[in-house]
């Protein structure tokens, strides 16, 4: 089985539910040389990758977007 990672850093795989549409997704965290969305690779300087960087499974982040609104995350699981 997996490691389990306790706190979201570069690297992991992080496994999302946006709580208002209930939709889930898994992005990795990487490096802004290496983001490639279309991949589902999220750069660690992207608004999602600044708001999961150090997150816990279990918490909640927030996100706003670049037109301002407001995005809430729940963080299901972290792996590698």
């Amino acid at each position: 089985s997996p490691k389990s990672h306790s706190r979201v850093g570069l690297g992991a795989r992080v496994h999302l539910r946006d709580i208002a549409a209930d939709e889930t997704f898994v992005d990795q965290l990487v490096g802004s040389a290496e983001a490639d969305p279309t991949h589902s690779r999220i750069s660690n300087e992207s608004p999602v990758g600044q708001a999961v960087i150090g997150a816990k499974k279990g918490d909640v982040v927030r996100v706003t977007t670049p037109r301002g609104s407001v995005i809430e995350y729940d963080v299901v699981s972290i792996s590698k």
